[in-house]
């Protein structure tokens, strides 16, 4: 009868478990979470990583929360957000709406409007990045971009400033980023006489 002990491949898987350091099954489970969340659209998701070990002659036991401490992670947190464009571009939109939510809130009479409405179209800008992440984000990015190039060089209505923050807040929101979810974004911003046509090169991403 053979030895009921694990082999040398389950006391490496084990290992690697239980190091705490970067290695080759920390990044596996970091791609495949990756591509689950991003191909299901959903929502940010947190995620309990254990490991069960089946074995023939010991059975199953499970490795993780209940044995060993790998412990609960954000999606950041598990695959690291500079690796996934769509968790990149989601983190600059919700920083960009709360940027725009202030400019909005301020007296258009003050500099102090004057000033952060610079900061928001600045940020608008450096979203040029994310042109080629996905078709959807660089139509998202080129219909914020085209609004900024409407309003360089001259005064920027609250109009216009509250379009922007409230089409930056669907895109916080939404679960999925689609066709449909650009098609309301540019609404609300031709809501507020932003054309979405107008000519410029920023819909090309050196520009």
């Amino acid at each position: 009868m053979a030895d009921p002990t694990p082999t040398p491949a389950s006391r490496q898987i084990e290992a690697l478990l239980d190091s705490g350091k970067k290695n080759p099954l920390d990044d596996f489970v970091r791609q495949e979470s990756l591509r689950q969340v991003e191909a299901s659209g959903a929502a940010p998701s947190s995620y309990d990583i254990f490991a069960v070990r089946r074995n023939d002659q010991l059975g199953d036991e499970v490795f993780g929360p209940k044995r060993l401490h790998v412990g609960s992670y954000s999606e950041q947190a598990l695959y690291g957000i500079v690796g996934s464009p769509v968790l990149r571009f989601r983190s600059a939109i919700q920083d960009l709406k709360g940027r725009a939510e202030k400019a909005a809130s301020a007296d258009p009479a003050e500099v102090e409007y004057g000033h952060q409405v610079a900061l928001v179209w600045a940020e608008v800008g450096r979203l040029k990045e994310f042109i080629g992440s996905s078709p959807v984000i660089s139509e998202i990015v080129a219909e914020l971009r085209t609004a900024r190039f409407q309003f360089l060089g001259k005064d920027t209505p609250t109009t216009v400033i509250k379009a922007i923050s409230s089409a930056l807040s669907l895109v916080t929101h939404a679960k999925r980023l689609d066709e449909s979810l650009v098609d309301r974004v540019v609404e609300v911003l031709e809501a507020a006489e932003i054309d979405s046509l107008a000519p410029d090169a920023l819909r090309n991403p050196h520009g």
